[in-house]
């Protein structure tokens, strides 16, 4: 009786733990088939979503990043002119335009040659001085600004005056030599009858003059600015040896 009871119950639970399995087969199966059929893709179009905008974010950070244009170079100019217009030139990139400044105000711009090179024509002076710079400009982008050149705009010759001696006299041989001096505009180069007199930064000059023989002498001093403007005046003393 007792084994037919024990036969009994592991049958039973031999079923049990073969449907237990069978289940457990079926469960896992349909969970592979929920997988593939809708999480692989799933997944897949995170993935692309997600490099879409990666991307997105990439090429968007590319078109706002500013992009560095290096600015234009201007050549020298000579510090003066008396000239009203001068002739600027510089280099820079090609497809470039150039933007011109005085004392910082706008000039005007021009093209770039195929090489880089640009040239300005016909630019007006302003009394004084007169300091040019420049910026280059590409795809509404804007260079820093270029070197700095500076020229002088003098159409006025230089103020001149004779201080000693006084035209007319006259001089022992105790007092020869003589001391020329007077006064000019700074920045100027004085000469004495074609000798250059010393000058300081306030335009005051001076010269040792040897008088010789006896009579007459004639002085003429001349005072030229840088722009070449030029003022001259003359004297006459009477040496008495």
């Amino acid at each position: 009786m007792n084994r037919r009871y024990e036969s009994r119950l592991e049958k039973k639970l031999e079923n049990q733990t073969k449907r237990y399995i069978i289940f457990t087969i079926i469960g896992i199966i349909i969970v592979v088939i929920i997988v593939v059929k809708f999480g692989i893709p799933l997944i897949l179009g995170i993935s692309s979503f997600s490099s879409s905008q990666n991307s997105s974010f990439s090429t968007n950070s590319k078109s706002t990043a500013p992009t560095y244009i290096a600015p234009p170079t201007l050549n020298s100019l000579p510090n003066a002119t008396k000239n009203n217009t001068i002739t600027i030139t510089g280099n820079a990139s090609n497809g470039e335009t150039i933007k011109l400044y005085n004392n910082n105000n706008f000039v005007t711009n021009i093209s770039t040659n195929t090489d880089g090179s640009f040239t300005f024509t016909n630019i007006s002076l302003t009394q004084g001085n007169n300091q040019f710079s420049a910026k280059a400009e590409k795809n509404l982008n804007d260079s820093n600004n270029s070197n700095t050149i500076s020229i002088s705009y003098l159409n006025k010759p230089p103020n001149l005056t004779i201080s000693s001696p006084t035209d007319g006299s006259t001089f022992s041989k105790d007092q020869n030599p003589i001391t020329i001096k007077g006064t000019t505009d700074p920045n100027t180069t004085v000469t004495v009858n074609g000798y250059q007199a010393t000058i300081d930064e306030n335009g005051n000059y001076n010269y040792i003059l040897t008088l010789q023989n006896g009579g007459d002498t004639h002085i003429t001093i001349e005072s030229t600015d840088q722009a070449g403007n030029k003022t001259d005046k003359q004297i006459k003393v009477t040496y008495n040896p």
